[in-house]
């Protein structure tokens, strides 16, 4: 794969060109070395990729103004490049009186570069995932891409990206390798198998191992989850659905599955329409796992004050696949009465243990992108793994839930646990 073999010559002319870097410009030094991979891109760009057009990709007049946005900003990252060096050099050569000022430009330079490349990933992304080929320049951005979306927990990213370099490329052994990676954690559990190199497993997460050694059942439950879907769209009446408005992000919007889960559905729907997930934060959040909501505000705790009873033992119950959303369970036969959470990854080993109640149908991007609140840490001495709070971090904020569809029963109430 030309594009992916461009990148260790870029990373070790990156390490070459900061040596100098004080210790203390660390974290400039991280910006600078983003933009100097940008930079390997536009240049690659500038050799290669002259010759394509947006119409040639796919002829929408949206795509082609994609494409000009993507080498107006290619080309204003070159301009930031070069401000970059040129504040760089000025800072480290001049006297104590003018460093100040020149560090404050390189600052300002720096932040600029990673604006542009932000700008330019959106671009990219847009432009990589289109029917054909794409220009090399686009797939050296999107290579870089593949693996910040897979730090960075934006899973269906990830994903995409990946089944676009597994189409171009569907031989080599590291685009099948990331393929089944994304696979397995989006639901794609046919794509996972098929691609999965049983040597490159131990390059996985233990979570991410442990689901591999599960596709058999995982198959099972996502097409027993599909004849489910296809049920719910022949019913007489269309399932509930409730948007949550999530402040700096979007919509999400949940259908619930009020056949298989009447009383969890009820009681989420009651507190929904008395308010009560107006202003309650995401407080849990962890990378490539789950996010929960409905026990805090950033002002403090706020508890429905009940629980409920929990229906994961139902003939006809639902799984919790990615996307899936549940209510907590507070022990043997007691479900919290509104803390619920939704699955960013399939999630087997909860179904015997808690309410599968909904998934989400629109907005899923908006979850990948929560803030992550939660890291696991490993002890020194038991070299046990336990959860911490991320002190730095500020929760994401449900501003407002609503229900936009409901059943003309119109019986949504609480059935709580005495």
């Amino acid at each position: 794969m030309t594009q992916l073999n461009q990148r260790s010559s870029a990373v070790t002319s990156i390490d070459k060109s900061t040596k100098s870097s004080p210790e203390n410009f660390h974290q400039i030094r991280i910006v600078i070395a983003t933009v100097l991979i940008c930079a390997a891109c536009v240049l690659f760009a500038a050799v290669s990729s002259q010759t394509a057009t947006a119409q040639e990709l796919t002829g929408s007049d949206d795509i082609a103004e994609t494409k000009k946005q993507f080498d107006l900003k290619i080309e204003e990252l070159r301009k930031s490049l070069k401000e970059i060096r040129r504040t760089a050099m000025k800072h480290f050569h001049s006297d104590s009186e003018t460093a100040v000022e020149y560090r404050e430009a390189w600052e300002l330079a720096a932040a600029n570069g990673e604006k542009v490349f932000s700008e330019i990933e959106t671009h990219a992304y847009k432009l990589f995932i289109q029917p054909g080929k794409p220009e090399p320049a686009v797939a050296r951005v999107a290579d870089i891409l593949s693996r910040k979306y897979y730090e960075e927990g934006k899973l269906e990213k990830c994903y995409q990206v990946a089944k676009k370099f597994h189409e171009l490329v569907p031989q080599d052994e590291a685009a099948k390798t990331d393929l089944a990676r994304a696979a397995i954690l989006c639901n794609d559990f046919d794509a996972a198998e098929k691609n999965l190199i049983p040597s490159k497993v131990e390059g996985f997460s233990e979570i991410e191992r442990i689901l591999f050694m599960q596709i058999p059942k995982l198959k099972e439950n996502l097409a027993y989850e599909m004849k489910m879907r296809e049920k719910d769209a022949n019913a007489e009446e269309p399932l509930p659905q409730v948007k949550l408005e999530i402040k700096n992000h979007g919509d999400v919007i949940i259908e619930l599955y009020e056949d298989q889960a009447p009383e969890t559905v009820g009681n989420f729907i009651n507190l929904v329409e008395s308010g009560f997930y107006d202003g309650m934060a995401f407080f849990r959040v962890m990378s490539h796992l789950v996010c929960e909501s409905g026990e805090a505000t950033l002002e403090g705790k706020r508890s429905a004050g009940y629980e409920i009873h929990p229906e994961h033992e139902r003939k006809d119950r639902r799984f919790h696949l990615r996307g899936s959303v549940g209510m907590r369970s507070e022990g043997e036969n007691v479900n919290s009465g509104s803390v619920f959470f939704i699955a960013k990854i399939p999630m087997p080993g909860l179904d015997s243990q808690h309410t599968s109640f909904g998934r989400v149908v629109s907005g899923m991007n908006h979850i990948d992108d929560l803030t992550v609140t939660i890291k696991s840490v490993q002890d020194e001495e038991t070299k046990e793994h336990r959860d911490e709070f991320i002190h730095e971090s500020v929760p994401d904020v449900i501003t407002r839930a609503t229900v936009i569809r409901k059943r003309k029963h119109g019986k949504y109430e609480p059935n709580r646990i005495e």
